[in-house]
């Protein structure tokens, strides 16, 4: 028990930040407490004046006594414990809201490499699961706790006054339902820690397979897949089995030991003190009644530690996540110096600290208002390189400068996103209308500022042909719209934005050639102002741009204008020539 009380302790201190500025709600909850400890000590009373003093002797002007008593003991509990349930309910659904809001400020304002080192399904089981495992731990692990605790103590003391040899019998079993408790709660804990676990594998698999189902129907994988989710929750169940089977046995434990052996004895052996004269009835009745309280009270401690050990994996995951460091706001620059050259400076990076380089000492500038073209082939580190522009990576080599004075993961994230687009291969339309997906971008945007930009992403036509035209919902992920539209939806909502910098990371791959060509032409003509990075093995991207930087294994091999290079570089000449439709 001392151990678990330091546990207990020590999660209060923590957690004590979610439910500050409540002391009151906390205070008068423990007040309500205390009343509730003297109308349950003074309810057995009435029980032995209705033994001794009315059945046996016959004192009847005491049975209203008795009536009374036990009228205005219920009324008081009743309303005692409707209000401790009202309060304790409020701090409840206060602690969990704080603490949801808290992780959700903590994951939004990770650094990004740091929220992807979560998966969807662990950030939603930690905010859901873990937080509604732990929403009663201020009334019940706090509050109630030490209420059952101060009961207990004090009924025991009670007890000891009415025969302190009965008492000393009764109390021989303590030690056992502790030792019980830890026994259980460790397995309890460990099993309730892989139940979790697994639903959380669980979720992220469902959601996935629920994503991609038509993937799933297309290569005919629903067997597969219903074996997996008869797998899942095989497992599931036998845990959950495996859950209720300790707290059954623990209640077994708890019936037999408690409610037979023990209470057996202090029956016989209270009978025998009646006997010799050393007990009336009602005191006999009087102190059973109290040793019933008591291991009740001894009995929802035990549950209580049992919880805490069972929580224990969840408070701390919420106590890790809420305490995760967050980003520290970066200072803001001056716009402008997003209209100035992105220069790699012997940049290097890898994906894993002993890993193969996917960019060694990369050397590279583009300039204002430039549009330059990055190829190479798969693997070469293009995209690297664009993660890089926009800081969802950092360099563990070198350096990457913006107008030759800030370094590009130091800038504020905020300003980033404001000042530089980037289009990815499968970038992310929301089951929302197109006109909302548009202006994610630009919220203030009028209807011709979305027309032109539709139109510039050679968009606008086909957004005419749907039956809301730009208030039909696109649906999950985006999943109306072929994969060239979606690619072209997303071109738009660049333009939209009007970047100082804009990044196509192969954000044409799924058009045909001559919409990739209008496409193209249609951003260059409407974002004159603007850098234009394009990250491509395509033909027709480097034909429409200012200049040609060859990436092969993470390092440059050559730059310049494509003709140029297909005269000098055998290595460039035969990237296109495999593709000669690109």
């Amino acid at each position: 028990m001392r151990f678990l009380l330091r546990e207990r302790n020590f999660y209060i201190k923590r957690l004590s930040r979610f439910f500050g500025g409540q002391w009151k709600r906390i205070a008068f909850l423990g007040i309500l407490q205390i009343l509730l400890l003297v109308v349950s000590l003074v309810t057995p009373y009435f029980y032995k004046l209705l033994i001794d003093e009315v059945l046996i002797s016959g004192h009847l002007r005491v049975l209203a006594v008795v009536v009374a008593g036990y009228l205005l003991s219920y009324a008081l509990e009743t309303i005692f414990s409707g209000l401790a349930t009202e309060k304790g309910n409020g701090l409840v659904n206060l602690f969990t809201l704080r603490i949801r809001r808290a992780m959700w400020r903590n994951f939004s304002n990770h650094y990004t490499h740091e929220f992807r080192a979560y998966s969807a399904g662990e950030l939603k089981n930690r905010i859901d699961n873990d937080v509604e495992n732990i929403s009663e731990f201020p009334v019940k692990q706090m509050i109630q706790f030490y209420y059952q605790a101060l009961f207990l103590i004090t009924v025991c003391a009670i007890m000891l006054i009415l025969n302190w040899k009965l008492a000393l019998i009764g109390f021989i079993s303590i030690p056992l339902s502790f030792w019980m408790t830890r026994w259980l709660g460790k397995s309890v804990s460990q099993t309730a820690e892989n139940y979790r676990n697994i639903y959380g594998r669980y979720e992220e698999w469902l959601k996935e397979t629920l994503r991609e189902w038509k993937e799933i129907k297309s290569f005919q994988l629903e067997r597969k897949r219903e074996i997996m989710f008869t797998r899942y929750w095989k497992k599931l169940s036998r845990l959950f089995f495996k859950k209720q089977l300790f707290w059954t046995m623990n209640r077994t434990f708890i019936s037999i030991k408690d409610f037979f052996v023990t209470k057996l004895n202090l029956y016989f052996i209270g009978g025998l003190f009646i006997m010799q004269g050393q007990m009336s009835i009602g005191s006999l009745i009087l102190f059973m009644s109290y040793y019933d309280q008591a291991f009740r009270s001894l009995n929802v401690i035990n549950e209580l530690d049992i919880q805490l050990l069972e929580q224990k994996p969840s408070i701390q995951r919420v106590l890790d996540t809420v305490r995760h460091r967050e980003a520290q706001p970066k200072p803001e620059i001056d716009p402008e110096h997003f209209a100035g050259p992105v220069h790699f400076e012997n940049v290097s990076f890898a994906y894993a600290a002993d890993g193969e380089k996917a960019l060694d000492r990369l050397n590279f500038k583009v300039h204002p208002q430039e549009c330059v073209t990055i190829v190479g082939q798969s693997g070469s580190g293009k995209s690297t390189i664009a993660k890089l522009m926009v800081g969802l990576l950092t360099p563990h080599g070198g350096n990457v400068w913006l107008n030759h004075i800030h370094r590009v993961h130091e800038i504020n994230e905020e300003q980033m996103n404001r000042n530089i687009a980037i289009v990815m291969q499968d970038s992310l339309l929301f089951n929302l209308s197109v006109r909302e997906n548009l202006l994610l971008a630009n919220p203030q945007a009028t209807r011709e500022q979305i027309e032109q930009a539709c139109r510039a992403a050679q968009i606008h036509a086909r957004i005419e042909q749907l039956p809301d035209k730009y208030e039909t919902i696109l649906g999950e992920n985006g999943g109306g719209p072929s994969g060239g539209e979606r690619q072209r939806l997303a071109v738009a909502r660049a333009i939209l934005q009007n970047p100082k910098i804009l990044i196509l990371d192969e954000s044409t791959s799924q058009m045909d050639h001559e919409t990739e060509k209008l496409v193209l032409t249609g951003i260059r003509e409407h974002l004159k102002k603007t850098t234009i990075i394009i990250v491509t093995h395509r033909l027709q991207s480097v034909l429409l741009s200012d200049r040609t930087i060859f990436i092969d294994k993470g390092r440059l091999v050559a730059e310049g204008k494509h003709s140029d290079l297909l005269m000098a570089n055998p290595t460039y000449r035969n990237l296109f020539f495999q593709r000669k439709t690109g």
